[in-house]
């Protein structure tokens, strides 16, 4: 069935105006029908562009998963490396030898800031980076901060000082001052020695510095030296710092040339350096020189040998020549040899001959005969 619409022209009749149709409005931009209409509507142009940063965010994810889901199914294990990692452990309070090999069993570099430090001690590690607890690449770097100790200053100086005034100096400088006492040969009563540290050693303020202070040369005891040959006793007792006095040589039949008998002050006797040691020493067998004896008189021959110390035995013999007779003809040592003083002398004498016996007289004759008889 056809369903006829009425003809609103028709229907109006002939006297009616034409119908007019609605005007259609142009298509406009967004901004633009704001403009043109005034209506409070908001028209965001960075809408669309957030809208296709979305959407391109959301391609590329799906693209990404994709790509993943193909590695997965068909690529190998081979394909896909992953970096290890390792935490970084607490390494506050290790010694840094310990620390350092503590990093390197983890596989992990070190490096080292060092830092003076008032509560550390030296060589302590106080601190690192990455700190401990944080996930750290395998090969990656962790410096470690070590301490230095507390900050350090040079010892002063204070050799050769006398003891109050190196005190003066040290305790002005922040240190604990300790003192000692040693003998010296070379150093002063009341000067110091040395310190402990040495100067300009570097130490902390408050650190305790030892001065070593003189008491000068320390005494000497005499050595035992009774039995030590001559010249090595000397050494010695330079050697302790002594000095050699009086030496006096005595022979003593047995004994050795050149040994100590004896020592004066006595061995373990206490004397200040420089002091003086007596010695006797053994002396050689002594000797005299025979001295000239032919052609004195006996009896002064005798008197010369007796003056020096030698004996003498004295024998005669006959001489041709009177004027020889009691004078000595012949000696044994000869002159100017020497001879120990116990040595004897032998003299001999000229003797002049006895004289001649007197021819006997003959008697004179008492008889008478010869005379006449007649």
């Amino acid at each position: 069935m056809t369903t006829l619409t009425p003809d609103p022209a028709a229907e109006a009749g002939p006297d009616a105006e034409p119908a007019v149709e609605p005007a259609v409005e142009p298509e406009v931009e967004p901004e633009a029908r704001l403009y043109e209409r005034g209506r409070p509507e908001v028209v965001d142009p960075r809408g669309r562009r957030l809208a296709f940063s979305w959407s391109l965010t959301l391609l590329l994810v799906l693209l990404g998963g994709a790509v993943f889901g193909l590695v997965r199914t068909f690529g190998s294990d081979e394909d896909v490396f992953v970096i290890p990692e390792v935490v970084v452990p607490d390494l506050r309070g290790y010694e840094v030898v310990r620390a350092e090999s503590t990093l390197e069993d983890l596989g992990l570099l070190v490096e080292y800031s060092y830092e003076e430090n008032e509560e550390v001690p030296e060589n302590v590690v106080f601190g690192h980076e990455p700190r401990s607890g944080a996930i750290a690449e395998l090969d990656s770097v962790v410096t470690l901060r070590v301490s230095l100790g507390p900050a350090t200053a040079p010892v002063p100086d204070v050799v050769g000082q006398q003891v109050s005034e190196a005190r003066r100096v040290l305790e002005a400088a922040g240190y604990i001052v300790e003192e000692a006492h040693d003998f010296d040969d070379e150093v002063r009563v009341g000067e110091v020695i040395t310190t402990n540290p040495e100067p300009f050693a570097d130490v902390g303020p408050g650190a305790v510095v030892t001065i070593t202070v003189s008491d000068g040369p320390a005494a000497r005891e005499v050595p035992n030296l009774v039995g030590t040959p001559y010249y090595q006793a000397l050494v010695e007792v330079g050697r302790i710092g002594l000095l050699p006095g009086t030496i006096e040589r005595r022979y003593v039949e047995g004994v050795e040339e050149n040994l100590v008998l004896e020592v004066e002050p006595a061995a373990g006797t206490k004397l200040p350096k420089d002091a003086s040691v007596n010695l006797v020493v053994s002396a050689p067998r002594p000797t005299v020189e025979v001295p000239h004896l032919v052609g004195l008189l006996c009896s002064s021959a005798e008197s010369v040998l007796g003056e020096i110390g030698l004996g003498h035995d004295v024998a005669y013999e006959l001489v041709d020549d009177t004027t020889k007779a009691g004078r000595v003809i012949r000696q044994s040592p000869p002159a100017e040899l020497e001879v120990p003083t116990s040595a004897f002398v032998s003299v001999t004498c000229g003797s002049a001959p006895a004289p001649p016996p007197a021819e006997a007289q003959a008697p004179p004759d008492t008889s008478g005969a010869g005379g006449d008889t007649g």
